[in-house]
């Protein structure tokens, strides 16, 4: 079977879903990346195309968890099968900024928060490198680590790009019979993370410890290591 030559087969239940219905597809979701709106659009899409009120479960599951996990290897060659990636500056940012300051706050975060008193980014980058791959949480994985090298994937698109991705993910999957810009108004508004003001967050120390550790993120979908760049799409991947 492929998921059991992953690396770490426990990511395959964490951030690959797929659906069984025609037209079929596999979106493997790398968390900070824009998942939740993602699977917010696929799930309106879904269910429109297939002429159904809006609901909030769909026939998208994670393949563990699906009665349809034994035709992997099968659905690779059917599905068409995508992903969205971010920068790997912003990604980590957006995650401490969300995770550390949520109202809803993760088991983990509480743990670290009390190894690290302060809970400055600074210190959270630190607490991240000096963790193993297996130690860390998916919300802060390497990306290229959440991006199964067996699989084939169809397309990667971004979040810099991430309205021309979608579009041509949903076009791609779709054909002409849906628009992805009427279920961007429905989504997109109501889901687009808060903008937080990243100034003085990013110095010399925690833009060494992003580079260092993601390094192969940055190699790997093409961005760029320079800070000034943290908003420009991947050169890599992009249409």
């Amino acid at each position: 079977m492929l998921k059991n030559s992953l690396i770490y087969p426990m990511l395959w239940n964490r951030v690959i879903y797929a659906n069984k219905n025609e037209p079929r597809f596999i979106y493997l979701n790398k968390p900070k990346c824009g998942c939740q709106t993602i699977h917010k659009i696929l799930t309106l899409t879904e269910n429109f195309y297939h002429n159904k009120n809006y609901i909030h479960t769909n026939n998208m599951r994670h393949l563990l968890k699906s009665p349809f996990h034994h035709d992997i290897n099968k659905m690779e060659h059917k599905h068409f099968i995508f992903t969205i990636v971010r920068n790997p500056y912003m990604r980590i940012f957006s995650c401490y900024r969300d995770k550390f300051f949520s109202k809803n706050e993760m088991k983990c975060i509480t743990k670290i928060k009390k190894s690290i008193p302060d809970w400055s980014f600074e210190s959270f980058l630190n607490y991240i490198n000096n963790r193993t791959v297996k130690e860390r949480n998916p919300h802060w994985l390497n990306q290229s680590i959440l991006h199964p090298v067996q699989i084939d994937c169809n397309y990667v698109g971004s979040i810099e790009n991430f309205d021309k991705s979608m579009e041509y993910i949903i076009n791609k999957i779709y054909g002409n019979e849906l628009n992805y810009v009427d279920f961007d108004d429905k989504v997109i508004k109501n889901t687009k993370s808060h903008k937080f003001s990243h100034e003085g967050y990013f110095t010399k120390t925690t833009i060494k410890l992003i580079q260092k550790i993601y390094q192969d993120d940055f190699e790997m979908f093409g961005y760029s290591k320079d800070i000034n760049k943290m908003f420009d799409p991947p050169k890599i991947y992009q249409l």
